[in-house]
């Protein structure tokens, strides 16, 4: 009968399995959670979180998107007070990915992606895709500004009939 391997040498019988990258979209929903103060299960709900990507991806590029994310792995892990507090440093108050966070917030918020400033353009090139713009008539549906105050988006999601006749329920009664 054999002994087990030595440490450091390798067994055809015995396979260490190597440490798999983070899947990018779940790292963004990582970030996600903790510009816009929902849960993960929130912002899945909404059925815009691949797409929310993909529209950062394809208007500031894979490079920037990336640093961005590379950035929020570092500190993912952290105590929550201590995240919140290298999320401000680090990323929030970086001139680079700064204003890239925040127009994410945005996104989530209202479904539009804002222009990047002026300043940011400058630095790093303007991008085809960096306009004004309500990204999706879904994008707006799904916006998180509604379930802030718990109203719904005019013309969409509609509470239902005769649903004005009843009180909405207090804040905390949910």
């Amino acid at each position: 009968m054999r002994n087990a391997p030595a440490i450091g040498e390798r067994s055809a019988t015995h396979h260490v399995a190597a440490p798999s990258a983070p899947d990018p979209l779940e790292q963004f929903v990582g970030l996600s959670v903790a510009l816009t103060g929902f849960n993960r299960a929130e912002l899945h709900a909404t059925g815009m979180a691949k797409r929310h990507l993909e529209v950062m991806l394809s208007t500031l590029g894979d490079s920037l998107v990336g640093l961005l994310l590379m950035k929020w792995s570092r500190i993912a892990n952290y105590e929550p007070y201590m995240r919140d507090v290298y999320l401000t440093l680090t990323i929030l108050g970086d001139n680079t990915i700064g204003p890239m966070a925040r127009n994410l917030t945005m996104l989530w918020y209202l479904g539009q992606w804002t222009q990047m400033p002026r300043e940011w353009r400058d630095v790093h090139g303007a991008h085809t895709m960096d306009t004004n713009r309500i990204v999706s008539a879904e994008a707006y549906r799904e916006s998180l500004v509604w379930a802030t105050f718990r109203g719904h988006p005019q013309g969409a999601k509609a509470p239902g009939y005769g649903s004005w006749a009843v009180a909405p329920d207090a804040p905390g009664d949910q």
